[in-house]
């Protein structure tokens, strides 16, 4: 069976297979008082599923029109809408309205997705790659929309109601804890209706946030191989491949909790073993993110007694990368470590209130120190007071001036410290990995820091210079580190025009939906471009002045990558960053 036929509306029911379910809005208005106008051109196809009933395969939107027209004029049981009726069994149905529904523009992404979903329940992961062919779409766009719809409800709907940008979603679901991202949804709104001093909350804002919370795999001191990361699917690379993610520049755990847990075992299994229990004979170790700061003491000034060091609260508090934090800390009673404390206050006091022994006596050796702490503790006082003096003095472009930057941002930046004792030639550093074709450095072992300073006392001005100019440039473009805001004010100020320099990329292409590139295609001039209707016409085999909605998603990206139409300088709106912003 296979004919066209007028077929009453009161004989036709909507698929349950149909993931499309909103049929209101502007548009859809519009669509109504089309119909209402001309009547349904294009008949929708149906299939029987009991005498004299019929099921939707494709065209719900127009028999939701015609329904609501027929209720305005006597009901549905006086209408009919005009239906090709075939034979399909639940699979051959499911597939042609997945694939008409997937052509179709007015698609919201939610049902988009909802769409991906149902096609892969039905057939199996491995059908992605034919759907994908079929609809002209890339195998990873569309595991990235399935992907979404692993998010909790809060977020989809947000984004369904565009609240939330397809951005946030992507890195919404880099996340594992499900409170955590329900934090960011409700974060994304909240700011959204009350944007106050910080604005509205970006995808690239959202995704420096999630950055600074997952750690980079090279802090792991575990092996790695054995606690599955080079596979996992919260491994950052992993998540680029599968699902072309943004990917952070350095590869992270985007579990952090797996992470930490890891990172604690190998220190647990091994902490007798390690540097803080040789030097410091601490009895364990917290990790900073797991102790409040009033929750510990620490040893200023004193020296911890005997007591403390058979304590199991005298620790050593480490960052999740494995250096110490604070190496020796009182995580005890507050009123046993004020014991102590008073105890060697006392101590202090007795040694200064003692006349000084007579050495002609014989009493102490006069080139030994009486007490430990008093020539550090005046020589330091002594620096802090006169280096501030000194340097006050000292012209911008002197070489003091530009050691001292140098050593500030190598010692505050461990990767900028490991780059510079390789290349330097001190201390302990392997090649990590490569990053953007340059080499990037372990630091691996402790250099003091006098050491370093000597390696840029060697130096001449020119590589002083060289050293300066690449650490700022590191610094500043450490999304971690220094805001996207920041890096605006940087651009304007080097003279960059992001309005006259971007242009389009496939990349930015791909991340985007067949009424996006419409849109800004259509305000940026791209398909009035000769160049872009003649490609249309002779290449994609078009009738000559066709419209760019009737051409499929690839096809569309086809004529912004290929038609030789001039891309730089054509930047969308989202793109471009707002006045406030550059002023």
């Amino acid at each position: 069976m296979n004919e066209i036929r007028q077929i009453p509306l009161n004989k036709i029911r909507p698929s349950p297979f149909n993931p499309r379910r909103k049929f209101s809005g502007p548009k859809f208005n519009e669509f109504t008082a089309n119909i209402a106008a001309v009547g349904v051109l294009q008949p929708i196809l149906v299939r029987p599923v009991a005498v004299d009933e019929y099921e939707i395969v494709f065209g719900g939107r127009r028999y939701a029109a015609s329904c609501r027209i027929a209720d305005k004029n006597g009901g549905i049981e006086a209408a009919a809408i005009p239906a090709q009726v075939r034979d399909m069994d639940d699979d051959t149905a499911l597939d042609l309205m997945t694939v008409e529904n997937l052509h179709r523009q007015d698609l919201t992404p939610l049902e988009e997705a909802a769409n991906f979903k149902l096609y892969v329940d039905k057939f199996g992961e491995t059908a992605i790659a034919d759907l994908a062919e079929r609809v002209n779409l890339h195998p990873v766009y569309i595991r990235r929309r399935l992907a979404y719809l692993r998010l909790p409800k809060a977020a989809l709907n947000a984004w369904d109601q565009g609240k939330l940008q397809t951005g946030h979603l992507q890195q919404l679901c880099r996340l594992k804890n499900k409170k955590q991202i329900l934090g960011y949804v409700e974060e994304i709104l909240e700011r959204l209706t009350d944007p106050g001093w910080q604005g509205p909350m970006g995808v690239s804002e959202l995704r420096r946030e999630i950055d600074s919370e997952s750690p980079p795999l090279k802090w792991a001191r575990f092996d790695m191989e054995s606690a599955g990361c080079p596979g996992c699917h919260f491994n950052s690379d992993v998540q680029k491949k599968l699902f072309d993610f943004d990917a952070p520049e350095k590869t992270k755990c985007l579990n952090p909790v797996c992470f930490k847990q890891n990172q604690n075992n190998h220190y647990l299994s091994r902490w007798k073993k390690l540097s803080f229990y040789k030097r410091y004979h601490t009895n364990g170790f917290r990790f900073d993110r797991d102790i409040d700061h009033g929750e510990f003491q620490l040893f200023y000034g004193m020296t911890p007694s005997d007591e403390c060091r058979q304590c199991e609260e005298f620790i050593t508090i480490l960052n999740l990368d494995g250096t110490a934090l604070y190496e020796i800390a009182c995580r005890g009673p507050a009123d046993c470590y004020e014991r102590i404390r008073k105890a060697a206050d006392q101590k202090k006091k007795k040694q200064k209130s003692a006349p000084a022994p007579d050495a002609a006596a014989g009493e102490v050796d006069p080139d030994q120190p009486r007490v430990a702490w008093h020539g550090e503790h005046f020589r330091e006082a002594f620096f802090q007071q006169r280096i501030p003096e000194v340097y006050a003095d000292q012209e911008a472009d002197s070489e003091e001036v530009a050691r001292m930057a140098i050593l500030a941002m190598i010692e505050s930046n461990w990767e900028l410290k490991a780059r510079f004792l390789a290349t330097s030639g001190i201390g302990k550093c392997e090649l990590d990995e490569e990053d953007d074709g340059e080499p990037a450095y372990k630091y691996c072992g402790h250099v003091p820091d006098h050491e370093v300073f000597n390696a840029l006392c060697d130096m001449d001005l020119g590589a002083l210079r060289h050293w300066q100019k690449f650490c700022a440039e590191e610094v500043i473009m450490d999304s971690a580190k220094v805001s996207a805001q920041a890096r605006l004010k940087v651009a304007v100020h080097l003279g960059i025009d992001i309005s006259e320099e971007w242009a389009i990329t496939q990349e930015y292409l791909e991340k985007k939906t067949k009424s996006e590139m419409l849109h800004f295609g259509e305000t940026l001039g791209i398909f009035s471009d000769p160049r872009a209707e003649s490609f249309i016409f002779e290449v994609l085999g078009k009738k000559r002045g066709a419209s760019p909605k009737s051409l499929k998603v690839g096809e569309l990206r086809r004529v912004f990558l290929e038609s030789g139409v001039e891309l730089k300088g054509k930047v969308p709106t989202e793109v471009l960053p707002k006045l406030i912003d550059v002023f």
